[in-house]
Formats: C-alpha cells, sequence, structure tokens
C-alpha cells in the first residue's frame, strides 16, 4: 500500500478535492478508529524530521467524525501517540480561516510559531512539544 495513494484518496474524502504535490516526503500515515469498531475517524501523513521531531503534513477527519466531538478526541490521540513514540515536536500547518482546527490545535497544546502564504492561503505555522 503506497502512502501517497492513502494520503491522496483521505485529503480527497476529508475536503473534496485532490491534494496532489510532493507527497513523496510522508514517512508514515496515522489512522484512528472508533473504539470497538472499524470504522476510521481520523488521519494524518507524517514526515519524521529527526528522531525528536515531526511533521504532520495532511490530516484530517473523516465522515464519521465529521463536526462532532470524537474529531478532537481523535486529533488529541495522534499527538499523544506521537509524543508516546519519542518525539518532542510536532508540527504542522492550518489555515488561518479555519478557525475549527486551530482551536483544536491549540486545546491539545499547539501554538503559533509562524504564518505562511502558500498558493494565496494564508496558513499558521503550529507547534506542540512536549515538556519534560
Amino acid at each position: 500500500l503506497e502512502w501517497k495513494v492513502v494520503a491522496e484518496d483521505a485529503h480527497l474524502v476529508s475536503f473534496q478535492e485532490k491534494r496532489t504535490g510532493d507527497m513523496d516526503r510522508i514517512d508514515y500515515a496515522l489512522l484512528t478508529f472508533k473504539p470497538d469498531s472499524k470504522t476510521p475517524q481520523t488521519w494524518c501523513t507524517v514526515r519524521e524530521l529527526d528522531k525528536e521531531s515531526c511533521y504532520w503534513q495532511y490530516g484530517g477527519a473523516l465522515p464519521s467524525s465529521i463536526g462532532r466531538v470524537t474529531s478532537f478526541i481523535h486529533y488529541k490521540s495522534l499527538s499523544q501517540w506521537c509524543f508516546e513514540k519519542g518525539y518532542k515536536r510536532i508540527t504542522t500547518y492550518v489555515e488561518n480561516t479555519n478557525i475549527v482546527m486551530l482551536k483544536m490545535a491549540f486545546a491539545v497544546g499547539f501554538r503559533i510559531i509562524g504564518t505562511r502564504t502558500f498558493k494565496g492561503q494564508i496558513l499558521v505555522e503550529l507547534l506542540n512539544e512536549r515538556g519534560e
């Protein structure tokens, strides 16, 4: 199974748009499931920057959890998993107009460290650090 294909299909399902590009930067993908179920809830593609840092390239809620509290619970579990695996830093970008996603990110410990413009969109650069 190629992560590129999984990431492109998941992005299409989550956002109803085809996201192509430099997908070969993906080291692995994370997928959360509803407890006691095979129903996927959220997904995230990850690029390992070094042994202590990872970058969440793409991700989102799947139809079974869009607009539900479970989206937040699963989003939080993705960051917890990364910290349990030894990462001390997670970075990602979120569109500045995606208020729901920004609120979820802040609630699980991300903070703004910068901005960037990409294809006419303003992206907020976020960092989540595990305190020692």
